[in-house]
């Protein structure tokens, strides 16, 4: 890290620069860089390789993790916020970029044993004890399954224009291809999520190839359709939406701990951050600029279409495509978010490790239980989701590591980082309460009129 962070512990040590986490490590500012581990050489280290997953399978469990549900608001987020909304983003994958090495270095403080459940109830049980560990576990297993719910119901949507069948229908295939996908384990998951990271960009390839492709964009060219640079009242919202886009850091103890040689989950961050920020910038900079003023919330209504909505006879084959790319990308991120909400009430509820057939068993209830759920709400679950992305995502995301942080590692952080720290945390509470209160009133006046368009519209 920054070493102006650790100026209180340096001028403390004998040494020229000590790991504030692990005080028996040899780390200064002139070791070879080899050497320059945040973990000691101890067993995590030296696993076998069949046992855990490499630099390059770890990046893409991360990446399957923080390109999920939200790639299909992007674009429309830009539309709130014009090109203004790239500073924000920019923004929202540094600070979640940060809070993802703050999880890492809070593991390396406790050094868990490998047979615990790594995941934010622990560690924040590990700082604030009991309650902290229930708080904090009840509030990331929350949001996380609000995402899984959305994935349903984005299926259930793309696999209705796929097969023509009801999104029900498809919501329920999805929940039992999902119950064996949670039962892999982790080193088979990550081929599961290269697989989804190949879906990204063939669904960046249709964007480009149905935009270019448009006569009604491409005569005169696109610039042309209405943007706005920057768009000052929008931001606000582009910011939160963003924050949903990377609500997946909650499961990265969870990768951390499947991890072969846990010292590069740095480097592994690095990658995975970088890749999901330069992706979300493709994806809504140039579905904003094909589509300008005409960008639908979901930009998969736009492929093929005019800016009226009307579909172009010869661009008929790229929505199906999308919608197949799309159901692919988040059955494959079904298990990663699955896997840290159950393994919090199993915590709970069993106080360690439950036997194989019961985690199968839970696994398959936890399943039905969802399955109900997105069936129940699939035509208001947009909304919803919403409201809990401010409420829960924001919290987990931004205020919980670094509080967790702030309390495992306060005896050995600088005199800038006891300051900055306590800042980000209340930044953090300021934007969810805001956000929450934002949403919560959208959500509150727009709730006669979808009352009346599910009633008397039918379908949306």
């Amino acid at each position: 890290r920054f070493g102006w962070v650790h100026q209180g512990a340096a001028s403390r040590s004998s040494v020229p620069w000590r790991s504030p986490h692990y005080p028996h490590s040899s780390m200064s500012a002139d070791a070879p860089t080899e050497k320059s581990s945040l973990l000691p050489r101890t067993e995590k280290e030296t696993r076998p390789s069949t046992s855990g997953t490499n630099l390059s399978q770890t990046t893409y469990n991360m990446v399957n993790c923080l390109v999920g549900a939200g790639i299909l608001t992007v674009p429309y987020a830009f539309k709130l916020g014009g090109y203004g909304a790239v500073g924000c983003l920019a923004f929202v994958a540094m600070v979640n970029f940060y809070m993802a090495r703050l999880l890492g270095w809070s593991i390396e403080k406790v050094n868990p044993p490998k047979e615990a459940n790594w995941d934010m109830a622990y560690l924040a049980g590990e700082a604030y004890g009991t309650p902290g560990r229930t708080a904090v576990g009840v509030t990331f297993a929350l949001e996380l399954w609000f995402c899984l719910e959305t994935f349903l119901v984005l299926i259930g949507i793309n696999g209705e224009l796929m097969f023509g069948v009801s999104r029900t229908a498809s919501i329920v295939a999805a929940g039992a291809l999902g119950v064996f996908l949670v039962l892999a384990p982790m080193r088979a998951l990550a081929d599961v999520s290269l697989l989804s990271v190949l879906c990204l960009g063939g669904a960046l390839v249709l964007l480009v190839a149905a935009g270019a492709m448009s006569p009604e964009l491409t005569h005169p060219p696109a610039p042309a359709v209405g943007m706005d640079w920057t768009t000052a009242a929008g931001l606000v919202s582009a910011t939160g939406m963003f924050f949903y886009c990377f609500a997946g850091l909650p499961c990265f103890p969870n990768i951390h701990q499947a991890m072969t040689r846990p010292s590069e989950y740095g480097k592994a961050c690095g990658a995975a951050f970088g890749f999901s920020a330069v992706y979300y910038l493709l994806i809504g900079g140039l579905g904003y600029w094909f589509y300008g003023a005409a960008t639908h919330q979901s930009f998969t209504e736009n492929l093929g279409r005019d800016p009226t909505g009307k579909m172009y006879a010869s661009l008929t084959l790229i929505p199906l495509v999308a919608a197949g790319i799309f159901v692919i990308k988040l059955q494959c991120g079904y298990p990663l978010y699955v896997q840290p909400i159950v393994k919090v009430f199993e915590s709970q509820l069993f106080g360690d490790v439950p036997p194989f057939q019961t985690q199968c068993i839970n696994r398959v209830i936890f399943t039905i239980i969802s399955v109900a759920f997105a069936v129940f709400a699939q035509r208001s679950l947009d909304a919803v989701a919403s409201l809990t992305g401010c409420a829960l995502t924001t919290m987990t995301s931004f205020v919980l590591p670094t509080v967790i942080y702030y309390r495992l590692c306060g005896e050995d952080l600088g005199r800038v980082e006891r300051v900055f720290l306590p800042v980000v945390a209340a930044a953090g509470v300021v934007f969810a309460v805001v956000g929450t209160v934002h949403s919560a009133s959208r959500l509150y006046h727009q709730a006669p009129t979808a009352a009346m368009s599910f009633g008397w519209q039918g379908e949306i």
